[in-house]
This record gives C-alpha cells, sequence and structure tokens, in this order.
C-alpha cells in the first residue's frame, strides 16, 4: 500500500492540467491494492503484479471496480428420466444384480417412491435374487409381490424411503 507521504509526493507531481482529476487520483491509488502508480509529469509507471508498463498520465482514466455479481447456483440431482419399472427377464442373476441396484438407486434420487421389477415367474432364481437384493438395500422401505391381476408374483413391488 502507498503511505500518505509517497501519495502527497506523487500528487504534487501532477501538472495544474492534471489537478482537477487529483481527488479521483488520489481514490484510485488508495483503492488499488494490487496495482501501484507511480507518476511523474507526463508518464506514469503502472504495476499490475508482475508487469510494470509506461504510460502517458493523460490515457490514465478513473475506473470503477467491477461489482462481482453472486451467482446462485442450485444444483439438482433428481433424474428426471427415471424409470417406474425394470425388465430383467431372461437374465442371469449377476446381470440383473446390477441392473437391480442401479435401477433402485435411480428411482431413489429421483424421489420415486414405488418402483415394479419384472423377472417373470420361470424357475424362480431372478425372483430370490430381487428378493435377496431388496432386503440389503439401505433404500427400500419394503417389497411385495404385485397383485394378479397386475402380474402376481411374477413382478415385485418395491417401496422406497
Amino acid at each position: 500500500m502507498i503511505s500518505k507521504k509517497e501519495l502527497q509526493y506523487y500528487s504534487s507531481l501532477l501538472t495544474k492540467k492534471h489537478r482537477k482529476t487529483e481527488n479521483k487520483w488520489k481514490e484510485e491509488i488508495v483503492k488499488l491494492s494490487d496495482k501501484k502508480i507511480f507518476s511523474d509529469s507526463k508518464k506514469a509507471n503502472v504495476l499490475m503484479g508482475k508487469v510494470k508498463m509506461l504510460v502517458p498520465v493523460q490515457s490514465l482514466t478513473h475506473s470503477e471496480k467491477k461489482k462481482e455479481e453472486k451467482i446462485n447456483r442450485e444444483y439438482s440431482y433428481i433424474n428426471s428420466e427415471a424409470e417406474i419399472r425394470l425388465d430383467i427377464r431372461g437374465e442371469r442373476p449377476e446381470e440383473a444384480e446390477l441392473q437391480v441396484n442401479k435401477f433402485v438407486d435411480n428411482a431413489y434420487s429421483a424421489g420415486l417412491t414405488r418402483i415394479e421389477i419384472l423377472h417373470g415367474k420361470g424357475t424362480g432364481v431372478l425372483k430370490r435374487t430381487v428378493k435377496e437384493i431388496l432386503s440389503k438395500h439401505s433404500s427400500v422401505k419394503t417389497f411385495y409381490f404385485a397383485p394378479i391381476e397386475m402380474g402376481g408374483d411374477g413382478i415385485t413391488i418395491a417401496e422406497l424411503k
């Protein structure tokens, strides 16, 4: 920062022609913390960080600090494309496990409260896999088979927290 004595000295170097803007110069010099202006009668050394430039005093103008606009950023992680039904018929249990976990996670993050997993009746392997996954998943409140008219024990309905 420039001391008061330095400010008076550099202000006195300004020609009479520039005395009208002396107050503006004082304000500008005081405002600048990273930038320091040292002037002689016709040229001024302007320091900005590591860059030093010699410019005519007449070309310098008083500038106002730009007000920083605060941008209110709100992020939403809700997946608007979340499906309510997953069809895993014909899949292997290992593949189905990944799909079901991803499906439940996406539905939970999208704010869904109820999802359906269509595993079919078949041999019951996928039904058991789905039951194991849903019983261990932290986002699942409860799960049950669909009513007969909606598919019965070929569809598992899960209610999410």
